[in-house]
């Protein structure tokens, strides 16, 4: 792989299987990498070596994914306080009437409010605020009761953040790891029968 001395993304590489060879011509040192389909020869003429390397390279790490949405949302299921103290969700994956996909939590907050939760696993940005306020609008159209939304992420940006501000709704911090956690550990699955709320 050849890499500029900025970024990570190499701009020349041969994928394994390619023949390597290194020899000196006219004071320089040559790498050339021959790969054969598609046909393809690499040469880096290399004026200055500061170090030559041969090193074997284990990778030990171990790729975890502590929790999907699906599984975020169990866990708020069987814990709501997760989201908010008070929070009953009601209804799961929640489809809206005129929007393509699905609110992942409807439920009420202490107040008898609906609450519209969106769950993300990753950073939440701009787009998942913009995402939330849909189902808020949608589902205020249809009901009397003031809806409220929360994003629950274990962090958001400082654009989605202010876009949260901006309309009224609030971030919650909810970890992967500790989601993963308490579903591991749960002895009970949270009812799939929640009530319709409508």
């Amino acid at each position: 792989m050849v890499h500029r001395p900025t970024g990570y993304e190499p701009v020349n590489w041969n994928p394994p299987g390619a023949l390597a060879s290194v020899y000196v011509e006219d004071g320089s040192l040559k790498l050339v990498s021959i790969r054969k389909r598609p046909p393809e020869k690499l040469v880096v003429n290399l004026s200055r070596v500061y170090l030559v390397a041969s090193l074997k390279l284990e990778d030990s790490g171990v790729f975890a994914l502590h929790a999907s949405e699906e599984e975020m949302r169990r866990a708020v299921l069987i814990k709501p306080e997760l989201i908010e103290e008070g929070f009953k969700p009601m209804e799961a994956e929640r489809a809206i009437d005129g929007l393509e996909g699905y609110a992942d939590l409807v439920g009420e907050d202490v107040e008898g409010n609906l609450v519209v939760v969106e769950l993300k696993r990753v950073t939440a940005g701009r787009e998942a605020v913009l995402q939330l306020k849909q189902y808020v609008d949608a589902l205020s159209s249809r009901t009397s009761r003031r809806v409220r939304g929360i994003l629950a992420a274990p962090s958001v940006t400082k654009e989605g953040l202010r876009l949260l501000e901006q309309l009224g709704f609030k971030f919650v911090r909810l970890d992967p790891q500790v989601c993963y956690q308490l579903i591991k550990s749960a002895s009970v699955k949270p009812s799939t029968g929640l009530l319709d709320y409508l």
